[in-house]
């Protein structure tokens, strides 16, 4: 009953590059461990002859929208990121927006999500496009990292990028852990949610992911 709704998943796609996939499906149990399993299968399927994630994302809705129960919905990101080049794609349905640190120490965060997956079907999603250069880091989380709460208050998006740049100079699992840590810490060890945490590195030879 008290399995999550949390996923993620990384694999290579036609042309050497990486897809990477966050998402949230509503509710708990055994339910909530089907649709997410469903929805990670589909979405590495269907990444095989998608490329842009604006038009896997509008296909994998319309497979969903007569298979989940009323009232349920999927909030997932898809990024393609180039491993040759500098460049990523991305379509967020309803997810809370990544961040992008840069190597020069700013950071840019991934918003505009358009609604959620699972919920009406023939709706057309958006592209974005950003640069991911060599020592930039890419952040990806699913809800239950920033909605951590303590009396009543969120753990935040502001206190999320905080504890990320802190953690700027790991390595991408020691990131992806201390983040978890400072909102455990702070939730005084109380997160009430599943967590999904990726973090991918441009480096000067690879790409390396968490």
């Amino acid at each position: 009953a008290q399995v999550g709704g949390d996923f993620g998943g990384a694999w290579t796609v036609p042309g050497g590059r990486l897809a990477l996939l966050v998402g949230d499906g509503s509710g708990k149990g055994v339910e909530a461990a089907g649709v997410t399993a469903m929805v990670r299968y589909m979405t590495e399927a269907l990444s095989q002859h998608r490329g842009e994630p604006a038009e896997l994302v509008g296909e994998l809705n319309d497979l969903l929208c007569p298979r989940m129960a009323d009232g349920a919905l999927v909030t997932l990101i898809v990024i393609v990121v180039d491993t040759t080049g500098e460049r990523l794609h991305w379509c967020s349905a309803g997810h809370p927006p990544p961040l992008i640190l840069t190597a020069g120490g700013t950071y840019m965060t991934l918003e505009d999500p358009d609604p959620p997956c699972g919920v009406s079907r023939a709706r057309r999603f958006r592209a974005g496009r950003a640069r991911l250069a060599r020592g930039d880091l890419l952040f990806v989380y699913a809800a239950g990292l920033g909605g951590a709460r303590r009396d009543g208050e969120e753990f935040g998006e502001e206190r999320l990028r905080e504890a990320v740049l802190d953690a700027a100079g790991e390595a991408p699992d020691r990131l992806a852990h201390a983040v978890f840590a400072t909102a455990r810490t702070w939730s005084q060890g109380r997160l009430t949610d599943d967590v999904a945490v990726a973090v991918v590195k441009r480096v000067p030879v690879r790409l390396l992911v968490a």
